[in-house]
């Protein structure tokens, strides 16, 4: 798509249009339009353009249209730089926004949305469950839309009405953004969403993504992207452990971890004590065979949690965990039980 397949308007703090910039006289522009998430734009105009004085004042911003008549994005302008160089004294205007979806980072669920005050919400929780599509549209109705407390209300706001589209979710909200929340129910739910100017209002609607992952490439030989970055690395959590409720002893931890996560355990070296290739049996069997009755202890470096100076001086170049509590209580316990053994077998060997 080209610049002049594109038509961009500048709108007014009421969402009123009031002129559109022709394609010759941008010096340049960068539109993003990202997946269930904030969109940003960027246009550069000469310093004495009109639109450009008008678009730079606050709560102005950008309409984007389509060749089809379809709106691609819509947001308010964020800041404004001028430039200037000797050979263009009066200098070009660089001015730089988001898109509409920012209302929603910038809002809250609140856990009793109906109650404006926040020191009177008296839930802990605003608990919902249903389609993605219903049970995102509820929460913003409720936090910023017709439903909401008028001092927290976008009158200009309309939400389409709801497709039950998406798989079930469960969700519970306590002062989260509104961007945040919506993203992971809609992950989770399978949809996508965008919130973009439709006449004079700001419409929400949801979708369902199409896979064109066949039909679609893009890459630098075809000339469809200008660069690609490709890196990898060594995996960055391989066993999750999570904690219930409680203190001490009575507290409920929760392991899990899957094949993936274990093969890239053994694969990058993020080993456990035992996971390696020492034959600790036999260690464990000399030192019983000789009744060793003294400590045994295990030291581990990390460059994730060792000092970088300290690092440094040991050689330390790996992140080889994380967690020093797990890796801690695993290595004890692994050291016990190896002696135990050893032990109970002296003489066998």
């Amino acid at each position: 798509m080209q610049i002049d397949d594109l038509i961009v308007e500048v709108r007014n703090s009421s969402l009123e249009r009031i002129g559109q910039i022709r394609p010759q006289d941008l010096v340049g522009a960068t539109f993003v339009v990202r997946f269930n998430n904030v969109g940003a734009w960027s246009i550069t105009l000469p310093y004495n353009h009109p639109l450009g004085e008008l678009l730079r004042l606050p709560g102005y911003g950008i309409i984007l249209t389509g060749p089809s008549g379809e709106a691609i994005l819509s947001g308010p302008t964020l800041s404004a730089t001028l430039t200037q160089t000797q050979n263009n004294i009066e200098g070009n205007w660089e001015i730089e926004g988001v898109s509409d979806g920012v209302v929603l980072a910038e809002r809250l669920a609140y856990p009793t949305p109906i109650t404006a005050d926040v020191a009177a919400q008296s839930a802990g929780f605003d608990i919902r469950s249903g389609a993605a599509e219903t049970v995102i549209k509820e929460y913003i109705d409720a936090n910023i839309g017709p439903s909401a407390p008028a001092a927290r209300k976008i009158s200009t706001l309309t939400i389409e009405a709801d497709g039950v589209r998406g798989s079930t979710v469960n969700a519970s909200a306590r002062f989260d953004t509104l961007q945040d929340l919506s993203y992971n129910l809609a992950q989770i739910g399978g949809i996508g969403y965008i919130l973009n100017q439709s006449g004079s209002n700001l419409a929400f609607s949801v979708f369902v993504p199409t896979d064109r992952s066949d039909l679609i490439r893009m890459d630098v030989q075809n000339r469809k992207l200008s660069s690609s970055v490709y890196s990898y690395g060594t995996a960055r959590v391989t066993r999750a452990i999570v904690g219930g409720r409680g203190e001490a002893e009575h507290r409920v931890f929760v392991e899990r971890s899957n094949s993936d996560s274990l093969a890239a355990e053994a694969l990058w070296g993020r080993r456990t004590l035992g996971q390696g290739t020492i034959d600790f049996e036999e260690v464990f069997g000399a030192l019983a065979d000789m009744n060793y009755q003294g400590p045994i202890t295990f030291e581990s470096f990390s460059s994730a949690v060792v000092d970088q100076h300290l690092s440094n001086t040991l050689a330390v170049w790996r992140n080889l965990w994380e967690d020093s509590m797990d890796l801690g209580t695993h290595a004890r316990e692994f050291m016990a039980t190896g002696m135990e053994n050893a032990r109970a077998t002296v003489g066998s060997r």
